[in-house]
This record gives C-alpha cells, sequence and structure tokens, in this order.
C-alpha cells in the first residue's frame, strides 16, 4: 500500500533477498515503478536472483549457477529471454554501498520523476538490508538510535514519496539461542523503534533450514505476490 513502511525480516539463510526480489520483479511486471537499493548484492548478483525466479521451474538452473554463467544451451534461451524480459521492466537497481537514508531519499524522488515521465508510477522503494544503511554520525555508534533513525526516515520516505517503502532486516541472534526458532517482533535487531514506525511486519522462517542435519527436512514454501 502506497504511504506505508514494510519490514520483511529473518535470520540469514531465510531467503529475504529472494522473497524480496520475487516479489519486486512481480510488481514491476504488473507495471508499476520499483526502486531497490541494493546495499548488500551487487547488481548481477540481483539480476541472477530476478532471472532464477523468472525461469524458475524443475529444470532451470539456480541462482548460483546463473551467477557463475554455468548452464546449459536450452537454459541458456531462457536465461536471455528473462533477461531482456527484465531489462524492459522499471525495475531500477542501484547498488551503491553506503547510503545514508538521505541520499536514498534523494535518490528516490529522482527516480519517482523519472518513472513519472515514462508513465510508471514509483509504487514501492525497497532497501537490502537496513543494517547497511550508513549512520550519519549523529548518535555516534549507538546501534539503538542509530536503528531507530533508520525505521523513522523510512517511514518519513514512504510518506513523502507516497509510495510503498520496504526495508529487509537482519533478526538478532536470540532467535538462534532457543528451541523454538520462529521469530516474534522481540527479535527485531537493536530496536523497538522498528515495530512502532513499520505498518507491516513480515517475518521469514524455514524450518528445513535448522533440520537439514536432522534429515528428513521438511522443505516449505510461500507464493509470493506484488507488494504495492
Amino acid at each position: 500500500m502506497p504511504e506505508q513502511l514494510y519490514v520483511i525480516a529473518g535470520r540469514p539463510g531465510m531467503g529475504k533477498s529472494a522473497y524480496a526480489c520475487s516479489s519486486l520483479r512481480q510488481t514491476a511486471e504488473a507495471g508499476f515503478g520499483v526502486g531497490l537499493f541494493s546495499l548488500e548484492m551487487s547488481r548481477d548478483e540481483v539480476s541472477a536472483r530476478c532471472v532464477s525466479d523468472a525461469v524458475a521451474s524443475a529444470s532451470s538452473p539456480f541462482f548460483g549457477s546463473i551467477l557463475r554463467g554455468q548452464w546449459s544451451d536450452p537454459e541458456g534461451d531462457q536465461i536471455m529471454t528473462a533477461r531482456e524480459r527484465l531489462r524492459k521492466l522499471p525495475l531500477h537497481v542501484d547498488a551503491s554501498a553506503r547510503l545514508t537514508m538521505p541520499e536514498i531519499a534523494a535518490r528516490a524522488r529522482s527516480l519517482k520523476a523519472r518513472y513519472q515521465t515514462a508513465g510508471s508510477p514509483l509504487a514501492v522503494v525497497a532497501i537490502d538490508h537496513m543494517g547497511l544503511v550508513e549512520p550519519d554520525g549523529r548518535y555516534s555508534g549507538n546501534k539503538v538510535a542509530e536503528t531507530g533513525q533508520v525505521s523513522r526516515a523510512g517511514k518519513v520516505l514512504a510518506k513523502r514519496a507516497k509510495s510503498c517503502v520496504v526495508m529487509l532486516c537482519q533478526l538478532s541472534r536470540e532467535v538462534e539461542k532457543r528451541d523454538d526458532k520462529r521469530p516474534s517482533l522481540a527479535d527485531l535487531r537493536w530496536s523497538g523503534d522498528i515495530e512502532q514506525d513499520a505498518d507491516v511486519v513480515l517475518f521469514l522462517y524455514r524450518e528445513a533450514y535448522y533440520l537439514q542435519n536432522d534429515p528428513p527436512a521438511t522443505r516449505t514454501s510461500c507464493t509470493t505476490r506484488p507488494i504495492a
């Protein structure tokens, strides 16, 4: 929804980036403008994620194979077709490192103006992930205050851009120390401000990730849909 802040949270390995790339691609395919500020993955990694999702089938290559350029001739045809289709989508990836929230907001405003000219409203601004947003130095390394500043800035950006802002968030390691590893709001890392600022918090959890050393693991799946 426009003007809302969504937080997608989970421990490493839960599929946050893959889920976000899939949802953002589908949003762009629906004709809405999307801006992804990838502070963790490179442009090549984001592209490989999106291509892997676009050609997903029982016989299609995995993300790692696409990233390394390892595929068969039939798979190559699928990949080239998917890449060409993705290239035409209103999906902009900014893989700059060490961006502050004011810098992200300024780039989002520029992107919004560009998409409006092209006839595709900027529906979603995504940040992967909020823990890598560069602090402005005001709080001198106070992680609680810095995280609160980032989440509040995300909410302000959503209001001013009249777009949905999606922030990915790493959960606290405390999750790993208990028997039931299903996440809750109390696991949001560094700050309760995220809970207050976010309109929606979505947790990703894969039981198979924790059961992989205790076969047979149960594979879980989720269905993605456009965020906007």
